[in-house]
């Protein structure tokens, strides 16, 4: 949230993301209890062909025996660097954080304690900060919701608690920017393992009956292999989904921690006041709501999380912007945003924008205005996050890394090893015709194109990606797909 001083009614309503992947406890094995569901799984795959028996049998054993490179060394974001709260103090905000944290180790390596928040200040720019920080990994302890939490409510109860307080302080600094950070609807990580002891109970949920994807019974074999891959990586962690009953109350838990987040965000509106009053802090604070990543929700042949793929359901994200002073009449837009795009379209909101040139993303003002439809024609993804939040490096086998462009049309991805042994891996999805992206239009081995269109796309595609990639300074894609 973004707020001015009264002075300011009609005030406006942060750049790159440093650090490769967000920090995780790191220490999530596999249960030895979900060795009869990872078989069944496994045994599935093999049968199916949609992973080669070689590398399933490798990875099986990789994970039964704990064997490779153990997970750690995970990035830091690094002191110093430009972040929201720098460039909003530059500009005479204060700039106070709330919530989950995830980008900074504790000082004492284990714990959070009173010098955690001096740093995080001193080194980023983020004030007020409680030192709490939970999601970071699947157990019921963490959980946003349930019994965790020093209220035994779940830690966003905590954080709303916190935000409440913060706001509603006498001595309120204006203007002021609040980052609230909420972990669910997180929780779902830890269906069906640790939800019981987590303190949910499925009487909870019992009134949804979601729809399940079109995909959930979707066969991988054309798909990069590292998707089928996390199917035995999801089931050895997190426990088995079986049949589909045991499905559909997935999908309908993944729902109702929506409601439960949904709760915490009314307390915030509720204490914003009238956006009809010129004398509440609503009428003179925008408030952006957004996420990290989607979940698969079983579409795919039943993937669950987000991790290893570049499909629509794990990289969408909700992001709304509201402000009763700026933005008077709702819209929606299908325009082609990225997370990048958030701090420089939030410096142009505060009166104060930056230098373009200073950012990845691009200022979304005008698209917010309604003054264009979009700001850019494709977006870059990348993925290099390979411990995925457990105890193994390079779990699933290579390759694994992701470089994904996607235009309004077309998605066209890579699967590459930074090691250059394992060979690339292809897909290609026309959005208009297959929004569920059901069929890879390039050959996953050589990334020759199944008809003459594809093949001409997944040529200009990936000269796209290269020039993404240069420009965001990621290593890029080799090698390019087939010509026909």
């Amino acid at each position: 949230m973004l707020a001015q001083p009264r002075e300011h009614p009609h005030g406006h309503l942060p750049p790159r993301h440093g650090v490769t992947l967000t920090l995780t406890r790191g220490d999530l094995f596999p249960d030895p209890a979900n060795v009869p569901d990872v078989l069944r799984v496994a045994g599935r795959l093999a049968a199916s062909g949609q992973v080669p028996r070689r590398r399933l049998a490798r990875a099986f054993g990789r994970g039964l025996l704990r064997l490779g490179p153990r997970s750690g060394d995970e990035p830091e974001l690094p002191a110093g660097i430009a972040t929201l709260a720098t460039l909003l103090r530059e500009r005479g905000y204060h700039v106070a954080l709330k919530g989950k944290w995830h980008l900074t180790k504790p000082l004492d390596g284990e714990r959070w304690g009173p010098g955690d928040p001096a740093r995080i200040e001193r080194d980023f720019g983020f004030a007020d900060w409680d030192p709490t920080d939970a999601g970071g990994d699947a157990k019921a302890s963490s959980f946003g919701g349930g019994i965790a939490g020093l209220s035994g409510r779940g830690w966003d109860e905590d954080y709303t608690r916190q935000m409440e307080g913060w706001l509603g302080r006498a001595d309120l600094p204006e203007p002021f920017c609040l980052v609230w950070c909420l972990v669910n609807p997180h929780d779902v990580l830890g269906y069906p393992s640790a939800m019981l002891d987590g303190g949910y109970s499925p009487a909870e949920f019992a009134d949804l009956h979601v729809p399940l994807p079109a995909t959930i019974d979707e066969d991988l074999r054309d798909k990069p292999t590292v998707h089928a891959m996390t199917k035995i990586g999801q089931t050895s962690y997190l426990g088995g989904l079986r049949g589909r009953a045991e499905q559909q109350r997935y999908a309908d838990f993944y729902a109702h921690l929506h409601r439960v987040v949904d709760e915490k965000l009314g307390r915030l509106v509720t204490l914003l006041g009238d956006p009809g009053d010129p004398a509440s802090l609503r009428s003179r604070t925008v408030v952006v709501r957004t996420s990290d990543h989607g979940e698969l929700g079983l579409s795919h042949g039943g993937l669950r999380q987000k991790m290893f793929n570049a499909y629509e359901e794990a990289i969408r994200v909700p992001l709304v912007v509201s402000s009763p002073v700026l933005f008077p009449e709702p819209r929606t837009s299908d325009a082609l945003v990225s997370l990048v795009d958030l701090v420089p379209t939030l410096l142009g909101l505060s009166g104060a924008p930056g230098d373009p040139a200073a950012f990845d993303g691009i200022d979304l003002g005008p698209v917010l205005r309604g003054e264009r439809d979009g700001v850019r024609d494709a977006v870059l993804f990348t993925y290099d996050d390979h411990q995925a939040g457990t105890f193994m490096q390079e779990a699933p086998g290579q390759p694994n890394r992701i470089r994904c462009v996607r235009d309004r049309r077309w998605k066209y991805a890579i699967y590459v090893d930074p090691a250059g042994t394992a060979p690339a891996e292809y897909e290609l999805y026309d959005l208009q015709s297959d929004p569920d992206e059901a069929l890879n239009l390039l050959d996953k081995w050589t990334g020759r194109g199944r008809n003459a269109a594809a093949g001409r796309e997944a040529v200009r595609l990936h000269a796209e990606l290269e020039r993404a990639c240069a420009a965001a300074a990621v290593p890029g894609p080799t090698p390019a797909p087939a010509a026909d």
